[in-house]
């Protein structure tokens, strides 16, 4: 099973975007690195904003992270 941060930068690189880009203007980029590297965790209410905010199905990021 994958942890949200490693399921973020999944979709992150799919999406070819850097962390910057995939925080937008919900996250510093700082705080959004820091996730990926499984040092924060983060909301659900800003997951969801990130998700949202890059068109990503919430369903399809919960099947990622759930194999």
């Amino acid at each position: 099973m994958m942890t949200i941060g490693e399921t973020l930068k999944k979709e992150q690189k799919e999406l070819g975007l850097s962390q910057t880009k995939m925080a937008g203007d919900v996250l510093t980029k700082s705080y959004y690195s820091k996730i990926e590297r499984n040092q924060y965790e983060i909301k659900a209410t800003d997951l969801i904003k990130i998700l949202r905010l890059h068109d990503i199905d919430v369903i399809h990021f919960l099947k990622i992270l759930c194999r």
